[in-house]
C-alpha cells in the first residue's frame, strides 16, 4: 500500500496531521527475503503430507481445490479484503451461493472507499 493510500485512509476517519503509517513497510510490499521465505513454506506445505492444508474445518470446499484461496492470498500477499473476496469467489458455488457473491460486492465497495476514498 502507498503512502497515499494511507494518508486518504487516515483523514477519512478523522485523523489529524500526517498518518502514523506513513513511510512504513506494508504486507503488500514485500523484501525478496520475505518472498523467498513464503515460496520455501509453499515448498513444504505441498510435500508434508500433515500440513493444515490437507485438513478442514466444516467442509472440503477449500481442501478439494488445485490451489486453495489461503495458499493464492498468501502468495499473492494480498490484504485482507482482498483475501476475502478470493475466498468467497472461490467458494460461492460449493457453499455460500448468491449471499457469497452479495458479500464479494460488500467487500469490493469497502475496499473502493477505504483505498480510493469513492
Amino acid at each position: 500500500m502507498s503512502d497515499d493510500y494511507n494518508e486518504t485512509y487516515w483523514r477519512n476517519r478523522g485523523g489529524e496531521g500526517p498518518s502514523p503509517w506513513t513511510g512504513h513497510r506494508q504486507v503488500n510490499d514485500p523484501t525478496p527475503d520475505a518472498v523467498d521465505e513464503l515460496m520455501a513454506y509453499a515448498q513444504k506445505l505441498a510435500e508434508d503430507p500433515e500440513s493444515a492444508l490437507e485438513s478442514q474445518v466444516g467442509g472440503g470446499h477449500y481442501k478439494d481445490m488445485a490451489i486453495q484461496p489461503v495458499e493464492y492470498i498468501t502468495l499473492n500477499n494480498l490484504g485482507f479484503i482482498e483475501g476475502c473476496i478470493v475466498k468467497y469467489i472461490s467458494r460461492h458455488e460449493e457453499k455460500g451461493g448468491a449471499q457469497d457473491l452479495d458479500k464479494i460486492i460488500h467487500f469490493a465497495q469497502l475496499l473502493k472507499e477505504l483505498r480510493y476514498d469513492k
